[in-house]
């Protein structure tokens, strides 16, 4: 439940974030950063699923980038015929746990929604900060790759 993947990935992202709260410099937006970024790519892998997850509730936006990301993403395996030229065992379909549930499709959504805020935070403050971009993939990252590892736990697990 996506509810789950929040207090878990908060749990585990949180202790690591102290240091930069406690600190005397401007490093508490990282550690926010980090936190909210951890909790965004906590839901981000469900855009996958059939329904509407936690994502489409409570981050539309990220959703709205992440249903279309997830079709592409199978579109070009499918088009360019990426499953035998990187021998991968399984297709990769749109369906549930599918890509998106995989370190290429955590480290693709990262790297896009990285992107993607970096471009618009560029135009609205006409400028870059390159720790707070590094804190943000950071906590996209983390926050997904909890999100498999939490998923590799239940009964139906992941491939």
């Amino acid at each position: 439940m996506g509810k789950d993947h929040v207090s878990i990935t908060l749990g585990t992202v949180f202790p690591f974030t102290i240091p930069l709260i406690f600190s005397d410099n401007s490093q508490p937006v990282y550690a926010f950063c980090v936190l909210v970024a951890a909790i965004i790519g906590s839901l981000t892998p469900d855009a996958d699923s059939g329904g509407k997850p936690k994502l489409h509730y409570d981050f539309k936006i990220v959703y709205d980038i992440m249903v279309p990301l997830h079709k592409l993403i199978v579109f070009s395996f499918s088009f360019f015929n990426l499953k035998e030229k990187m021998n991968l065992e399984y297709v990769v379909e749109e369906q549930h746990r599918g890509v998106m549930h995989s370190p290429i499709g955590i480290l693709i959504s990262s790297f896009v929604l990285t992107l993607l805020t970096t471009t618009v935070g560029y135009f609205i403050y006409h400028g870059i900060n390159a720790t707070l971009i590094g804190f943000l993939f950071l906590g996209l990252i983390s926050g997904q790759f909890l999100h498999l590892f939490e998923d590799s736990c239940t009964v139906s697990g992941i491939r």
